[in-house]
């Protein structure tokens, strides 16, 4: 049986927690050599992210990746950043913008596991929603 991907996360970091900026370097292209003889190389970047996903839970980071119907100005982003940081607090909040100009306007907020939709597209849906049901 071989390992997951989180096992081979666990065990880099394991292996790397207490070693210098050089031996990382090369205990990581081991490693990654080790998985490459096993046939295994396709897991690397999904243990590159695993490593990345769990250093951002240790420092307390999430990464929110906001869609807008345009390209952001600066103070759209300050009013982004506000927002995002009410709807995730006392997390530090790196924002990803994407454009999606199928939206009508507002602003999607999604995580790796929580999808906050403040869209008009969304307004409109809930309103339609709520006059049919009366």
């Amino acid at each position: 049986m071989r390992p997951t991907v989180s096992q081979y996360g666990e065990a880099l970091e394991e292996l790397t927690a207490s070693a210098s900026t050089s031996e990382v370097d090369a205990l990581t292209r081991q490693f990654f050599a080790f998985l490459k003889h096993r046939g295994e190389e396709k897991k690397m970047a999904a243990i590159v992210e695993h490593l990345e996903k769990s250093e951002a839970v240790k420092s307390n980071r999430l990464a929110v990746v906001v869609t807008t119907a345009h390209a952001p100005t600066t103070e759209t982003k300050a009013a982004l950043s506000l927002q995002a940081t009410q709807l995730f607090p006392q997390k530090t909040i790196e924002l990803h913008y994407e454009v999606n100009p199928t939206l009508i306007g507002g602003a999607l907020f999604r995580t790796d596991e929580v999808l906050y939709d403040a869209t008009l597209d969304n307004e409109v849906r809930a309103l339609k929603n709520s006059l049919l049901k009366a």
